[in-house]
Formats: structure tokens, C-alpha cells, sequence
């Protein structure tokens, strides 16, 4: 990320996958009491399995502001910031990418076995 981009004040995900992550919180068995705790897991997951969103996401529901995501001393910000260093977009766009792939996992995670398994991630 060699150029400098004004980074956004509020990030979130597809209308989809909002509703997935309303799916996952609803089940009486969720271990998460609120998105904004499944969407920095599906962050990190997909940091870890290098997957990462479309850019120019269409019909965006943004949820959070950046700092209920990413409180001081910012690390995601970092992390993305040195492993995607030729993205050309404001780091928290790749967040924003990287936590709709990660839902994506999530959600698929939660269809086959009608639970998230922690441990697959571990």
C-alpha cells in the first residue's frame, strides 16, 4: 500500500452478508452475542487462509465505525497494511474485502454443520 488513500470512518459488508451473520446470531446456540464479534473473527480467518473479497462491493450495509472494529493501537490496520502492501485502495477497503471472504467461510462453516467450529480455525 505504497499510495496513501483517506480511509473510511464507517465499514461493513454486503446486505448478503449481513443477513448471514443475522442467521449465525439468531441460532440458539451461538456462542457470539453480537456481529460486530463475528465479523473481527471473519477478518482474521481470512488474513489466515489469504482470502480475500471482490473490490467495489455493491449495496454495502455499513455497520461500524472503524474504531468498533479496529480499536487503538489498530491492529488489523497494521496487519493488512504489511501483508497486503499492493492493494491500491484505503487499507480499511481490504478489511472491509477481507471480512466478506471471511464471512463467506463462516457461513459456509455454519450451513454444513449448523454451528461455527472454532477450532477449524485455530
Amino acid at each position: 500500500m505504497s499510495v496513501e488513500f483517506k480511509e473510511p470512518l464507517k465499514i461493513g459488508m454486503p446486505i448478503t452478508h449481513n443477513t448471514k451473520l443475522d442467521n449465525i446470531l439468531e441460532d440458539k446456540e451461538c456462542i457470539f452475542s453480537e456481529k460486530k464479534e463475528i465479523y473481527k473473527l471473519a477478518i482474521s480467518i481470512a488474513i489466515k487462509q489469504n482470502k480475500i473479497g471482490a473490490k467495489n462491493l455493491k449495496d454495502l450495509w455499513l455497520s461500524f465505525s472503524v474504531e468498533q472494529i479496529d480499536p487503538a493501537p489498530k491492529y488489523f490496520y497494521n496487519i493488512v497494511r504489511a501483508s497486503y502492501p499492493n492493494e491500491q485502495e484505503a487499507v480499511y477497503k481490504t478489511v472491509q474485502r477481507l471480512a466478506t471472504a471471511g464471512i463467506e467461510i463462516l457461513y459456509d462453516d455454519y450451513e454444513k454443520n449448523n454451528y461455527i467450529s472454532l477450532s477449524l480455525y485455530l
